[in-house]
């Protein structure tokens, strides 16, 4: 079985199944992105730990949800992955949590715009495109300082991804859609007979236009669901966290002037 090589040390190790997810949907990681991930660490390994808040016995991962999220694909496509390096960060309850999660996660200095172009001219492709926002940052810097002052501008164009949380049980699956019509439909077209097998499958394909999702019910499943499952049903749009990928997926359909008019600032 092929494994992920590790490449880092840590202050302690834990098995993938014993970390578990804390920030929700404070980030998110497009297909793209997470393929470029997972061979990012299929060529280099795995290079820095995890960091945990151990509450109880439960191991809450603070920063490294991606790359979890890049190796439980890893894991699904048959790589063996052996005891992750983990970092022990001190909270005193969730709220101490959260606020050194986003302690972690921000960023107080930064770049020197030139030198970085040294040293994205020394690094592979994958790494130098991921980099590349900094041109755009600094391209609409003095623009964005004038949008994001109310008084002169009132309005925005930021769209805030909804963050899904549990609210009450997981709801079974019986329950995210109903499927009463196009049953009914699909009944009625197997019985007429239709000889051409082009066609009964053309109007079998036109009645699962009559299901309908309960998307507040999806919304709460989502809220349970592992990582995996999360990506696919954003992948699908069952729910929509990141309207720039949305909009790559086709299920947000702009004009290109306004597309534009959207893509002009970071959402």
């Amino acid at each position: 079985m092929k494994e992920i090589q590790i490449k880092c040390q840590g202050a302690g190790t834990l098995p993938l199944e014993n970390l578990t997810q804390f920030q929700g949907n404070l980030k998110t990681i497009t297909p793209a992105n997470l393929k470029k991930l997972r061979s990012r660490i299929l060529d280099t390994g795995f290079v820095a730990p995890i960091f945990i808040w151990k509450n109880g016995k439960i191991n809450y991962i603070l920063d490294g949800h991606q790359r979890i999220l890049a190796l439980l694909s890893l894991q699904g496509k048959g790589y063996h992955i052996p005891d992750l390096p983990v970092a022990y960060i001190e909270a005193d309850n969730e709220e101490d949590a959260r606020k050194k999660l986003l302690s972690i996660t921000s960023t107080y200095g930064d770049f020197n715009l030139e030198e970085l172009q040294g040293w994205l001219t020394k690094v592979d492709e994958d790494i130098a495109d991921s980099m590349r926002f900094f041109d755009k940052e600094l391209n609409t810097q003095l623009a964005n300082q004038e949008n994001n002052n109310p008084e002169k501008n009132p309005y925005t164009n930021k769209i805030k991804a909804p963050i899904y949380e549990p609210k009450g049980e997981n709801p079974p699956i019986k329950e995210l859609v109903n499927t009463e019509k196009t049953d009914s439909l699909i009944r009625e077209i197997k019985a007429a007979d239709i000889k051409n097998k082009k066609l009964e499958d053309f109007l079998i394909q036109s009645a699962y236009r009559h299901t309908v999702f309960t998307y507040d019910k999806i919304a709460e499943f989502y809220s349970h669901a592992t990582p995996e499952i999360k990506l696919l049903m954003e992948n699908s749009a069952l729910v929509i966290i990141d309207f720039n990928k949305a909009i790559e997926n086709g299920f947000v359909r702009l004009t290109e002037d306004f597309a534009e008019a959207y893509t002009a600032e970071d959402f």
